[in-house]
């Protein structure tokens, strides 16, 4: 249906390559998801009393999101960007901790450093990657894949965090099943906090009944 309305409209060429960029990614990254690894990863998460996301480039903005987004559900998390902030906090892990290392490329000296090391402080270790041949299998306790294009660590078309983005939410979706009812309420709490005057009008707000009802 998507395609046949796009279809319709006057678009240029250029436009509609960015778009079957996005389309064939979005199709190999369902193609190829393994739920199994994803569910663990989802149980992992709410096992830990903190959770570390570390990523660089444009994986970096992908921690920063994945912050954003899980710390309004109650987790204990924190973004980290910085190559010697990497460092230091990863030495400062333990059993406590949930080490999240992102690397589209799976080549990032820093990450694959980062994650070594968490692994030798006996924190949990989980490694999101497009690299099929990475090293973190014999590492990590849990590797996480992604779709790649060709050149999309560089983002010359597309953003480059899109497919990791696409894990996020549905690792997102997994974690909030467990427990939904206190991760809602934190999203709720964290919502009131940002908006406190809206939120407390729609609740106050009667819901009008329909003539037919």
């Amino acid at each position: 249906e998507l395609e046949e309305t796009i279809r319709e409209k006057n678009i240029s060429v250029l436009s509609k390559k960015v778009w079957k960029t996005y389309a064939r990614l979005l199709e190999d990254e369902f193609q190829q998801l393994d739920e199994e690894r994803v569910k663990h990863a989802a149980e992992m998460l709410g096992r830990y009393s903190r959770v570390l996301v570390c990523g660089m480039g444009s994986s970096g903005y992908a921690a920063r999101e994945f912050y954003l987004r899980f710390m309004r559900l109650g987790l204990d998390v924190q973004a980290l960007t910085d190559s010697q902030v990497i460092s230091m906090s990863v030495a400062m892990s333990g059993r406590s901790t949930l080490v999240i290392g992102v690397s589209l490329s799976g080549r990032t000296r820093e990450i694959l450093d980062a994650m070594r090391t968490a692994a030798e402080r006996r924190a949990a270790t989980v490694f999101i990657t497009s690299d099929r041949d990475t090293t973190m299998e014999s590492v990590c306790d849990e590797v996480l894949y992604v779709a790649a294009d060709r050149d999309l660590d560089g983002g010359t078309a597309i953003s480059p965090q899109f497919p990791i983005l696409m894990l996020m939410d549905v690792l997102y979706t997994y974690y909030l099943k467990n427990d939904a009812t206190d991760k809602i309420g934190r999203w709720k709490e964290t919502l009131e906090a940002i908006y406190p005057s809206e939120l407390q009008e729609n609740e106050a707000r009667p819901v009008r009944k329909r003539k037919d009802q």
